[in-house]
């Protein structure tokens, strides 16, 4: 191998992989990068076999080749280069130099036989989606992701695909929360794909564009074991999760009573609720026509009510919550007003609360009671 290219493309290539190395490897070559040169550009790849990594930099090379480098190593000292150009050149017994400005450094590397295999794309694209829509869809759900490994089947992002837009839906069985974004072009066929968590984050943040057309593609491997996502140079693999529950089984089709209020507003109160609650709960009083009254208590620190202006159709409610997951609710709608709507308890039920952004389709957040709603 031997080529030259800019130092800051190679440093933030290198970054940017760093999150698919794992923190344990199970043998040295995996953790490792994997720098592989062809004509026009040098690829830079790194893999925990649950999610990989790759990305392109434009290089001039005068001859092909590759090999796998510790990473940490071969990101730390590329970033401490000048900003100029970087030669690089790989001898016979994988030991990769580097000259920049003042500074020449040589990284023993690895045999590349042992790398992790990448995932890589079988035919088209089952779908393609504005890269700016999907960071501000995954953005809306991501928080409501269970972290616990023991709940596999939501340790991930459902993807629904259907006709001309694909839902996103995140759970933890304390929260759920929905957004849809619409696809560049309908799916020849309905698709659900469950994305690990950790996947989706790596996506939000490299998939670039800010509404300049930028557009991310979507396939699947040989053996739909992977899902295989590309903006630009950039290209995720993420390894696909197993059925998602049903989550439209606990979505309320009907409520008692609706307030809509000033987003921002409610956020204040829960601001405000959380510095004097003691078990990380507050209240929401629905007061028809037009209050709504969020509080919390605290033996030792006290307490507190804030009285927010709504517009409140139904009878008088009272609802118990969790502050975080209600603040996180209604931080991630969309909109100037939310609406907070709440339900009756049916036999041996509390139905949860939804929190909604008005005049926007295809957006909510629902969050479980922490006790039966007071009438």
């Amino acid at each position: 191998m031997q080529l030259y290219c800019d130092q800051e493309r190679l440093a933030a290539a290198l970054k940017a992989v760093l999150p698919a190395v794992p923190s344990r490897p199970l043998v040295v070559t995996d953790a490792g990068m994997l720098l592989s040169s062809t004509d026009g550009h040098l690829e830079v790849a790194a893999t925990d076999r649950e999610i990989a990594i790759q990305c392109r930099v434009s290089a001039h090379v005068a001859q092909p080749g590759e090999v796998v480098l510790p990473a940490r190593t071969i990101t730390d000292l590329v970033a401490l280069l000048d900003v100029t150009r970087v030669d690089v050149a790989l001898d016979e017994k994988d030991v990769l130099a580097l000259r920049c400005g003042r500074t020449q450094a040589h990284v023993r590397g690895w045999n590349t036989e042992e790398f992790p295999a990448l995932p890589a794309p079988a035919g088209e694209p089952v779908a393609q989606v504005e890269a700016k829509a999907l960071r501000d869809g995954i953005g809306r759900v991501i928080y409501a992701a269970s972290p616990d490994p023991s709940r596999p089947a939501l340790c991930g992002v459902l993807m629904q695909f259907a006709e001309e837009q694909v839902t996103l839906v995140t759970a933890d069985g304390f929260r759920l929360a929905l957004c849809t974004v619409p696809l560049v072009a309908p799916v020849a066929e309905p698709l659900d794909l469950v994305v690990p968590t950790r996947g989706m984050r790596v996506l939000q943040k490299l998939a670039q564009g800010d509404g300049d057309g930028s557009e991310v593609s979507i396939a699947l491997d040989e053996g739909r074991w992977h899902v295989v996502f590309e903006a630009g140079d950039v290209v995720i693999g993420c390894q696909l999760g197993g059925k998602y529950p049903d989550y439209r089984a606990i979505i309320p089709q009907e409520w008692d009573v609706r307030a809509v209020t000033d987003r921002t507003a409610l956020r204040q109160a829960c601001r405000t609720a959380r510095a004097l609650s003691e078990h990380g709960s507050l209240r929401i009083e629905f007061v028809p026509p037009g209050k709504l009254v969020v509080s919390s208590t605290s033996v030792e620190a006290g307490d507190g009510r804030t009285e927010l202006e709504a517009a409140v159709e139904g009878a008088k409610a009272e609802v118990t919550l969790n502050i975080r997951y209600l603040a996180d609710a209604v931080a991630a709608v969309a909109g100037k007003q939310v609406a907070i709507t709440a339900s009756a308890p049916g036999e041996g039920q509390c139905l949860p609360v939804l929190v909604q952004p008005v005049g926007v389709e295809g957006q909510l957040g629902l969050v479980m009671l922490m006790q039966p709603s007071g009438r």
